[in-house]
Formats: structure tokens, C-alpha cells, sequence
């Protein structure tokens, strides 16, 4: 399995040049810019959300002991692809030589246990007990969606686990609560960063295990991690806004690494498990619509602790 210093299951980690390379993504001067969306642009995105959220809903009953993730992706591509007529779009950031591989060759972003994002669509069977997440990301008519899940495998798993599944669904809604014109991404980060820490966890801030603005593209403009300072100081949210609420729990320390796997999956350095939900919202006149609401998912969680 090679040395877990060095390697996950025999996969060598990238160097910590290739991952600062990564980093320097969030300083590049297309992405310091926020777009504000139409009524009619929000309408497309809701399109394209309502898309994410059914193919999410319409995997769940097959996230099952057994099942290999290869064959959830197969799943995944007929669905986006030959049923909602969608395309897939798996990639953060197109931009050469940062030693971060490109993901087309997934139809979705998976996680596993301790594999944050990213893992690769292989034999690998699920188990009971598994955390087990997609990240969807489509783009229906030029407007992209974004959301993502998780399910215990099995519906049986430990007390860690169970406790990191629930707290990173109710970490997603509190903040989705707070986001309004006028409010700060450092209030947003501070209120992230106190739930983390009052419930025993940590948030991973390696970038690209953060929220970001998106419409026309997966990507474009903000990268919000979710912390005070940063990128995030003399930020301000407006009406129009279009972002997602993504917030990245561990139970370990939050450090990352990344594999040299051609989809650079990225994985948790002390094998920590990890997780997180996400919604793309909308900033209205008085707070917030989430973009993609799946079946049985109701507004009102907003803003709850």
C-alpha cells in the first residue's frame, strides 16, 4: 500500500511546490470580481439546480453496500447526461501548470471516509458504514448548477460518523440562514468557524475545499473559504449574488493533501474522515433562496443550529 508518509494506497502525494502552485489559484485577477445575476439568469440557475437535486434524489436508492463507485458513475453520466439532457462539468478551474490534474474524466466529485473530493471511479465497493458523498456539478442551457450530499452507507455507521453527517448538514443550513445584502463573508466565516468549533470539528480552508461564486461557469469570480481574513476581508454581499454554501468538516486537523491520481483526488493528511453539503443560493432583497432544494429538504432548516 506504500508509505503512508508519502503515498495513499500507493499513490505518491503531489509536492508541496505543485500544491502552492494550487493555492495561488485563489490570487488570479478574474477571480476578485462577483457577478450579479438577472431575475432571468437566477430563473436558468434554478433550472439547472432542480436538474443537481433530482439526480441526486435519483441516486440515493442505489448508495448501497456493494455497489463500486465505478458503477454510481456510470449511473451518474446516464442520468445528467442521457436523461436530463445535461452536460457535466467537473472542472474547478481550467488553468495550466498548477499540478492539479483535470476531472473530466468523472462524471461527479466523490468522497469517501477520509477522500475529501475527487475520488476515482474504480472497483472500489461501498460498505456499511462508509460516509459517502457526490458533488454534482451540470450545466443545463448556459447556467451551471452545483450541489452535493451525503449518505451513511448501509444506514449504519459509528457514533463519529453519524455525528460528522449531521453536522456538516447543519452547518450548510445555519450559514444558508445568515446570507443576506449587507452581510459580510468574514460574518459568514466567523459563524461557520464558531459552529465548527463548538460541535468538536475543524474546517478545511486548502483550496479547492471552499465556496465560490458560479453562473454561467462552475467558477466565476469569489473562492469563499470559510474563515475571518483572507480573501474573504472587505467582502460584501449583494442582491444578485449567486454562491455556494459549501463547508468542509473534519474530525481530524483540516490539513489536506493531494494525490498524483488523474483526477488529484484530495484526501485528508491524518486519514481523518471529512464532509460536507452544499447548496448554490441566490442573494435577494431580505436574505436568500437556495438555488437547488432536493425532495424533502425545506427552507425553514435555514439559519438553525
Amino acid at each position: 500500500m506504500g508509505d503512508p508518509t508519502i503515498s495513499r494506497w500507493g499513490i505518491p502525494y503531489m509536492s508541496d511546490e505543485a500544491t502552492a502552485n494550487i493555492q495561488k489559484l485563489f490570487e488570479g485577477e478574474r477571480w476578485q470580481q462577483m457577478t450579479i445575476k438577472s431575475a432571468d439568469d437566477i430563473a436558468k440557475m434554478k433550472a439547472a439546480g432542480a436538474i443537481g437535486a433530482t439526480v441526486l434524489d435519483e441516486i440515493t436508492p442505489h448508495i448501497v453496500p456493494g455497489i463500486t463507485i465505478r458503477e454510481i458513475d456510470k449511473l451518474t453520466r446516464d442520468l445528467i447526461v442521457g436523461k436530463h439532457g445535461a452536460e457535466i462539468v467537473r472542472l474547478a478551474v481550467k488553468a495550466s501548470g498548477t499540478g492539479m490534474a483535470h476531472a473530466d474524466n468523472i462524471s461527479a466529485s466523490y468522497a469517501l471516509n477520509d477522500v475529501v473530493a475527487n475520488a476515482p471511479a474504480d472497483e472500489r465497493a461501498l460498505r456499511t458504514g462508509d460516509l459517502f458523498g457526490m458533488d454534482i456539478s451540470a450545466r443545463k442551457d448556459g447556467w451551471s448548477c452545483d450541489t452535493a450530499r451525503r449518505w451513511i452507507v448501509g444506514n449504519d455507521a459509528s457514533p463519529e460518523i453519524t455525528g460528522l453527517y449531521a453536522a456538516s448538514l447543519q452547518v450548510m443550513w445555519h450559514v444558508i440562514g445568515l446570507v443576506r445584502p449587507g452581510v459580510s463573508l468574514n460574518e459568514l466565516g466567523h459563524a461557520a468557524t464558531t459552529f465548527a468549533e463548538n460541535h468538536g470539528y475543524k474546517i478545511i480552508h486548502t483550496f479547492p475545499a471552499v465556496g465560490h461564486s458560479i453562473g454561467r461557469e462552475h467558477n466565476d469570480g469569489w473562492f469563499i473559504p470559510w474563515k475571518v481574513g483572507g480573501l474573504n476581508e472587505g467582502r460584501v454581499v449583494e442582491e444578485g449574488m449567486t454562491f455556494s454554501i459549501e463547508i468542509y468538516l473534519t474530525t481530524g486537523t483540516g490539513e489536506l493533501k493531494f494525490l498524483t491520481n488523474d483526477v488529484s483526488s484530495l484526501v485528508t493528511a491524518d486519514h481523518a474522515p471529512a464532509a460536507y453539503w452544499e447548496h448554490i443560493v441566490a442573494v435577494t432583497a431580505t436574505g436568500c433562496e437556495v438555488l437547488d432544494l432536493r425532495a424533502g429538504e425545506d427552507p425553514s432548516w435555514a439559519g438553525t443550529a
